[in-house]
């Protein structure tokens, strides 16, 4: 996430795409000369827990990252790492390596640094036009100040993730969508909301085992779900009618019921009272499914009250003057606007 953090500075404003594009590719070129010298791995510490089990490797350990409020990763040395680790597992301490073979955010990064900011020098900055809050900082920045100095200090320190989301969060920010290519940060912020005792919501974008377009439409449901304003007509700008659906679970429970030779008629019964006009209340309504044989003899009388559900577009209409020639007495119920 500090090379997303060259993509929001970025989509904020504060580097136009060129510069964005330099920053990520030079850095990375950069890095491989100590591929290899490296390592890191992901704690279930707090930032506090994991600086006093790394203090005995001073000068080859950091902390790379505070994620959450107890989701650290360390980053230096594979020897080194490699002892803090065995340690926490003995004292059943959640912690797994990170598949990488280059110590970012350690001081391995300090033999490189000259020859960034040589490389990183032509980078422009710009004042952000979009609220900016900086992990390496750890406060807004309202200035031009992503610099080639500002990228090697993202690349070098620690991430403050943790710290970023706890100061939004004091602000009243309660929906955060991780724009990635697979939801690293999105249980951190969770945990996050949950330990302040805020409501809020954190949404994945993409996920590696499923397809792109099922997981963007699942976040947006997610989005819609939670109260949030959509523009439909971005996802449909050939128009049409927009409805407003209920946001709590389907429950996914079928009402089609399977048989030959005969078929289904579903109807909207009058509930205990009796007689209840069509205008009831809701509540005053029950569903009923009657099987009825398909044996093409003369059609059967059909009795009591009925209420259609209309489209209006006529076939309601149709359904409920055929009833009332088999001698039921019906109302329509036609959707508005």
């Amino acid at each position: 996430h500090s090379m997303g953090e060259v993509a929001a500075a970025h989509v904020a404003g504060g580097l136009d795409l060129g510069d964005a594009a330099r920053v990520i590719c030079r850095r990375s070129r950069i890095l491989r000369r100590i591929r290899g010298r490296g390592g890191m791995a992901l704690v279930a510490l707090s930032i506090d827990q994991a600086t006093e089990v790394i203090a005995p490797h001073a000068g080859q350990l950091s902390v790379a990252a505070s994620n959450g409020p107890r989701t650290t990763v360390l980053s230096g040395d594979p020897a080194a790492l490699e002892q803090v680790l065995d340690d926490l597992r003995a004292q059943d301490v959640f912690c797994r390596p990170v598949q990488v073979d280059v110590a970012s955010h350690s001081p391995q990064v300090d033999a490189l640094r000259d020859e960034l900011l040589a490389e990183l020098s032509p980078v422009t900055p710009r004042a952000p036009i979009l609220p900016f809050f900086s992990t390496v900082t750890g406060h807004f920045e309202a200035g031009a100040v992503f610099g080639a100095d500002y990228w090697v200090r993202n690349l070098r320190e620690p991430v403050l993730f943790s710290a970023a989301l706890e100061q939004l969060m004091e602000k009243d920010h309660s929906l955060f969508v991780e724009v990635s290519a697979h939801p690293i940060l999105t249980g951190p912020v969770e945990e996050a909301l949950l330990e302040s005792g805020r409501p809020g919501t954190a949404v994945a974008s993409l996920y590696r085992d499923r397809s792109d377009r099922e997981a963007m439409l699942s976040a947006l449901g997610t989005l819609y779900s939670a109260g949030r304003d959509i523009d439909w007509r971005r996802l449909y700008p050939s128009g049409g009618r927009f409805r407003r659906l209920p946001s709590y679970p389907w429950q996914h429970r079928r009402h089609w019921l399977e048989g030959r030779g005969t078929s289904h008629t579903l109807g909207l019964t009058a509930g205990p009272t009796g007689g209840t006009p069509p205008t009831a209340e809701v509540g005053r309504y029950g569903l009923e499914w009657r099987p009825r044989p398909l044996d093409g003899g003369p059609a059967e009388p059909i009795k009591g009250r009925w209420l259609v559900l209309g489209d209006g577009d006529g076939l309601g209409a149709a359904l409920a003057a055929g009833l009332r020639e088999r001698g039921a007495e019906t109302a329509i119920a036609v959707p508005t606007e």
